[in-house]
């Protein structure tokens, strides 16, 4: 009553008025307030038939794990391709030197080892799954080589994200180490600092198939690991075949 006297009309003529002439007023009042905002709205506020819509979609989970097992072009290469994989990164974890460059780390002196850092959806590849691909294109018995490329830098290793991460890697290493007679040394550390390498190590062997190295090392370990793994790979992913004189 006091705003409606402010605003023109005395306590005496608000009490003239009928009950219907108050009610109407009251309702011109409360829509002013009420319902004109609502109104306006309105269009902010989700229809619920879009919201069952967001609801069913189907939530991805992706996850990374960094990989090392030698040169990480022939750990790269045989990745690409997997089903549920979406992105393979070249680089280096495990050292001390920020920002390391690939001449570094060959040299021997930075810490790091070469190793991809993979980006891939467990509820397609499981990570067990990936780990078993991993250790195929690889010798992880092998300490601080493989082959002839030597050195801590070509190491075997996975540096982990999670305790989940680390105890599945633990449990496969202990399942795969049946099928090998030395030890396996695969180095299982937390994942710290992963650099990404230059840009031309990016699919390397793609990129580069008549490379002699590509040839006669990268394209049989790929070779190996698409032949025990086949069924694991997009039937849409090419692949170099290796050298005839090449070695596995």
């Amino acid at each position: 009553l006091d705003w409606i006297a402010k605003n023109g009309w005395r306590k005496s003529e608000w009490a003239e008025l009928s009950l219907l002439e108050k009610g109407f007023t009251f309702f011109l009042v409360f829509d002013f307030f009420i319902f004109l905002p609502l109104t306006l709205l309105d269009p902010l506020v989700p229809d619920l038939e879009d919201l069952k819509e967001v609801r069913s979609l189907p939530l991805t989970m992706v996850e990374e794990i960094v990989l090392g097992g030698g040169c990480f072009w022939c750990v790269e290469g045989a990745i690409l391709g997997l089903r549920g994989v979406s992105e393979v990164i070249p680089g280096f974890s495990g050292g001390h030197v920020e920002n390391p460059t690939y001449e570094q780390v060959c040299g021997k002196r930075t810490g790091h080892a070469e190793v991809v850092k993979v980006t891939f959806d467990p509820e397609v590849i499981p990570r067990r799954i990936l780990l078993e691909v991993f250790f195929t294109v690889h010798d992880p018995t092998q300490l601080n080589r493989q082959g002839n490329d030597i050195g801590p830098h070509y190491r075997s290793c996975v540096f982990y994200a999670s305790p989940e991460q680390k105890q599945d890697i633990e449990q496969v290493i202990g399942y795969l180490q049946q099928n090998f007679v030395d030890d396996i040394v695969t180095e299982v550390s937390p994942l710290t600092r992963f650099f990404e390498a230059e840009d031309y190590h990016h699919n390397y062997f793609a990129n580069n198939p008549q490379n002699p190295y590509c040839q006669m090392v990268v394209s049989p370990k790929i070779a190996k690991t698409r032949a025990k793994h086949a069924h694991l790979y997009d039937e849409g992913a090419t692949f170099v075949f290796p050298h005839p004189l090449a070695v596995v």
